[in-house]
């Protein structure tokens, strides 16, 4: 009660100066039929929200002709999500200001180049989120950056420590308390370390450095182009940290859009590693988009016997009201050799999602279809195993019904899965047939009633 009094007090201050709030939840109820098991039963959930917004997009400061500094206060919020109360620090920006010219002395600036990424989420090999990054993996604890900017182009050059003049941190030993590791009320807690010892930690007696630079063009208003580097260590013993990042885009007409990325680094005394990705998009106004999308790594970067290359196409219509379909299909690891081992997982994903919206009264139904499929390729031992080969197989059919104020129900049937770690047998699971059994999918009914 004393919690609940309290949290209300709270809220009731807040709103007295609160710019400005928001509300927003939902709860429902679900019925579901287990298909595999016959198991049935309701499920209740509930999600609430409310945000006050303490400061907007606001900046305080002084602004004007000259040289003056510029505080740069937005987005601190107060939230209370599910009856508990938390924040959003607000996002802080200082800089000193003259004309185009710029020196950012808050916050440190960052050291992470990664524009060329592997495609993902369906990526299951064992490259997946294994895109050539260099950052410098923690160092730039404070930092300055200085900058000029123009609707041209814009150039900054960074400069970051790791740690500082005050950052020591004196040794403690181990704490300990008494632990309740059981909920049974027959057995006594238990004496035990609640928080480990942790050693010193000196200053930044190295006076490691890492020094970064950034340029963006746009010569054109149908090219814009990127560049970043940066080096740490001012005498690293291990080597210094290099990397190396551009990204290009183009859009020659309307709807048509060119990109290409590209990253390298050298990570101490090992050798350069490097990647490049592609894409070509064009969407023709409320008609149909389309998307390619490509990632390369040489052997040599990735340490494989061969290229690792990736590929993927994406379609959308739009050229009727009401009605969403979209297809893929994703491929990984196309260099590698026919015969696929079971750690290479599934090579190839093709997929769709489907669903037309139809009004009844003044409200709405939307049936809806949506499938993944991947296609695997096992060789013949793995083959032997499994007794024959299999496609992983999901799919979800079902309709949102939305006739009644607020509140949708939903009417679902789904089976199947296709799991993102392809290293043990039990891990693909198809559609009525499975390495491990069967599935026979999970039919469910919802009502959701919304603010």
């Amino acid at each position: 009660m004393k919690k609940a009094l309290a949290l209300i007090l709270a809220l009731v201050a807040v709103a007295a100066f609160a710019q400005d709030y928001t509300v927003d939840g939902e709860a429902s109820v679900t019925w579901g039929y287990n298909l595999n098991d016959d198991s049935t039963g309701f499920q209740n959930s509930s999600d609430f929200g409310l945000t006050f917004t303490l400061v907007p997009e606001t900046t305080t400061g002084t602004e004007g002709d000259g040289l003056y500094g510029k505080l740069t206060l937005a987005d601190f919020e107060l939230l209370v999500v599910d009856g508990k109360l938390d924040y959003a620090a607000a996002d802080i920006t200082a800089q000193i200001i003259s004309g185009p010219l710029y020196l950012t002395i808050y916050s440190a600036p960052g050291f992470e180049l990664n524009n060329a990424q592997t495609m993902g989420p369906l990526s299951i090999d064992a490259w997946e989120d294994a895109s050539i990054t260099a950052d410098t993996a923690g160092l730039a604890s404070g930092g300055i950056a200085l900058g000029y900017t123009t609707d041209l182009f814009g150039v900054e050059v960074q400069v970051a420590s790791d740690g500082d003049f005050d950052s020591a941190v004196d040794a403690t030993a181990d704490e300990y308390g008494w632990v309740d590791d059981d909920d049974d009320p027959t057995t006594a807690p238990v004496w035990a370390i609640l928080t480990p010892a942790a050693a010193a930690v000196p200053n930044n007696v190295d006076n490691r450095y890492t020094f970064g630079f950034s340029a963006t063009v746009t010569p054109i208003e149908m090219l814009a182009i990127e560049v970043a580097a940066f080096m740490d260590g001012w005498k690293p013993a291990d080597g210094a940290n290099k990397g190396l990042t551009l990204s290009a885009t183009v859009t020659p007409i309307e709807g048509l859009e060119f990109g290409v990325a590209f990253d390298a680094a050298i990570v101490g005394t090992a050798d350069l590693v490097w990647d490049l990705a592609g894409n070509v998009a064009y969407e023709m106004a409320d008609t149909f988009s389309v998307g390619l999308n490509g990632y390369y790594g040489p052997k040599d970067s990735y340490g494989t016997v061969n290229d690792y290359i990736e590929l993927g196409v994406e379609a959308s219509v739009l050229a009727v009201e009401n009605l969403g379909a979209s297809v893929y299909f994703k491929a990984y690891d196309l260099m590698d050799s026919a015969e696929l081992d079971m750690t290479d997982g599934l090579p190839a994903f093709v997929g769709g999602a489907f669903d037309y919206a139809v009004a009844v009264g003044e409200g709405t139904v939307t049936p809806y279809f949506n499938f993944d499929l991947g296609l695997l390729h096992w060789n013949d031992a793995t083959a032997l195993l499994l007794g024959e080969d299999l496609n992983g197989f999901a799919f979800s059919v079902g309709a949102d019904i939305a006739v009644i104020a607020n509140t949708v129900f939903n009417v679902d049937f789904s089976a199947g899965s296709i799991s993102d770690d392809a290293t043990t047998i039990d891990s693909i699971t198809a559609f009525g047939k499975t390495a491990d059994g069967f599935d026979a999918g999970t039919f469910t009914v919802t009502a959701t009633i919304s603010l």
